[in-house]
């Protein structure tokens, strides 16, 4: 079945559409805050702020030419993670992302914190949008069009974005580092 199938269902309020598309994309959205916040129970607590937020704004989405459900949700956690951090003044602590990304995604695959801790290290020093842009693409495999959708910033600026970004830190991390982390 379809997004617009299940969203249609659920505005008709057939609740159990709502629980199809939460099953979807519950693991994605928790994984994108946990990377924002480096804290599992914040991130518990935001991605439940984030569904409940889809619920209520559900009733009246309306599918735009090119809309999907999964841009939507992004950006509403997108959203709801600055709102987070503008409530806290606080910054999100890249060496504790470091760790989170190796004990519970990254250990079988790559045995070098220290070539992941470079890269996230190199990340910092990239503008907000640029990381952003960077932390969607790879580690969550979005398409240009949904970042486009998510950052309301256009489909070739972000490619643009993204290319810049990605020439920024192969300028500055080894070729083999590159390739152990985007492309493993």
């Amino acid at each position: 079945m379809q997004e617009q199938d299940y969203i249609t269902r659920y505005q008709k309020g057939d609740f159990s559409a709502f629980w199809a598309l939460y099953e979807e994309y519950v693991d994605q959205i928790f994984a994108y805050v946990l990377r924002k916040t480096s804290d599992r129970e914040v991130a518990e607590d935001l991605t439940s702020q984030i569904w409940m937020k889809a619920m209520k704004g559900l009733k009246n989405f309306d599918f735009q030419e090119g809309a999907s459900f999964k841009s939507w949700i992004y950006r509403i956690a997108s959203n709801i993670v600055i709102d987070y951090y503008r409530s806290k003044k606080e910054q999100v602590n890249l060496d504790e992302i470091a760790e989170i990304w190796i004990s519970e995604n990254l250990a079988s695959q790559i045995d070098n914190k220290d070539s992941l801790t470079q890269v996230l290290n190199f990340l910092k020093k990239l503008k907000p949008i640029e990381e952003e842009i960077v932390i969607l693409r790879i580690w969550d495999d979005l398409s240009y069009k949904e970042i486009a959708e998510i950052t309301w910033k256009k489909e070739d600026n972000c490619k643009q974005i993204y290319k810049r970004s990605l020439e920024k830190i192969q300028a500055n991390c080894s070729l083999l580092l590159f390739i152990m982390i985007f492309f493993i």
